[in-house]
């Protein structure tokens, strides 16, 4: 084991040396304290691994052991990059805590840094998702239309609602309200407004969702319509898990925009209010929660996508065809943190 640390931190040893200083995971900086500390380390145990089969071997062991445990403390602090980097184990798994039961058909836990699959129930499982489809929907917003431009509501638009009371014949309003509206609110009339714009045609808007989960390679993923309510649109945990992912890389606005708890949207002329309350009621509840989408359809059943922050990674949540999407998103939520050592 000691020989494989000191060929890596051998080789490693110029590159971490020169340009850690300089490199950004996810905007977080090392400290410049923390960089010379691990300077001082890799020099010492690469110096004094070289002695390892000369005369005083027993006295540079015992002297490398010592320098050995105090790199590994450094590289087991939970709140660094580094420690992922160098010591892929974490989070590591306590196997005294029994994984929960929980009533939703398929479920999934990862941790979006290295990728690593904390808790998953029928991943793999096609279902209907409800209301999660508006994250895609809003993903299409964002990459192809502006959020400044004025939507005016048509009588063509208020026939294809499935509300029938969000919005009001002639208003105008903003591509961004609208944004605003279907995901804290999750209004369907809003996703199908989105989705009739006049410069992206509804059959366009629908295409260009399945043509982004293929590039996404969600390989089990169906849209047939922006909002949910159609039971044909289907996927699975793993593969929303991309699509979450993807979220918080090119667009975190999306999420952004989940976590408020409640606000007002309004009308271009200001003349028209729309209170907007959270479906997400988790939200002041839980910590750290970044954002997600809750969904439900008679078909679909309760569904829910969280993400929470957890030290400078994140941690998404996912569960399908819940019986109590609350209940179960809280308890493993409550589970990780038994279960798992970050």
């Amino acid at each position: 084991m000691i020989k494989v640390i000191t060929i890596f931190l051998i080789i490693a040893q110029p590159f971490l040396l020169i340009n850690i200083r300089s490199l950004d995971f996810k905007g977080f900086i090392y400290k410049l304290d923390k960089i010379k500390e691990l300077n001082h380390i890799f020099k010492s145990v690469t110096e004094k691994t070289k002695y390892k089969f000369s005369i005083n071997s027993q006295r540079n062991k015992t002297s490398q052991s010592k320098d050995n445990k105090q790199f590994h403390r450094i590289l087991k602090q939970p709140n660094t990059y580094l420690s992922s980097i160098l010591n892929p184990y974490y989070p590591i798994r306590n196997w005294t805590v029994k994984e929960p039961e929980i009533t939703a058909v398929s479920a999934f836990i990862s941790d979006t840094f290295g990728d690593k699959t904390l808790y998953k129930k029928n991943p793999n499982e096609v279902l209907p998702i409800a209301s999660l489809t508006k994250l895609m929907t809003a993903v299409i917003v964002m990459e192809n239309m502006n959020l400044n431009d004025i939507i005016t509501i048509s009588p063509e638009l208020v026939n294809s609602y499935i509300d029938n009371n969000e919005f009001r014949l002639g208003e105008k309003i903003s591509v961004g309200n609208l944004l605003y509206i279907m995901l804290i609110k999750s209004s369907n009339d809003a996703a199908i407004t989105l989705a009739h714009s006049k410069n992206l045609p509804y059959q366009e808007f629908i295409n260009l969702m399945n043509e982004k989960a293929k590039k996404l390679k969600m390989k089990n993923t169906y849209f047939t319509d922006p909002s949910g309510y159609d039971k044909n649109n289907i996927s699975t945990v793993s593969d929303l898990y991309k699509l979450a992912k993807y979220i918080l890389r090119k667009h975190p606005l999306i999420f952004k925009i989940t976590s408020i708890k409640e606000t007002l949207a309004y009308s271009e002329d200001k003349k028209i209010s729309h209170y907007l309350n959270n479906t997400n009621k988790l939200l002041g509840k839980i910590p750290n929660i970044l954002g997600g989408k809750t969904g439900y359809t008679d078909n679909a059943r309760e569904c829910m996508l969280l993400v929470i922050k957890k030290y400078d990674s994140e941690l998404i949540f996912i569960i399908l065809k819940s019986e109590d999407r609350l209940k179960e998103m809280k308890k493993l939520i409550d589970w990780i943190n038994a279960a798992y050592k970050f």
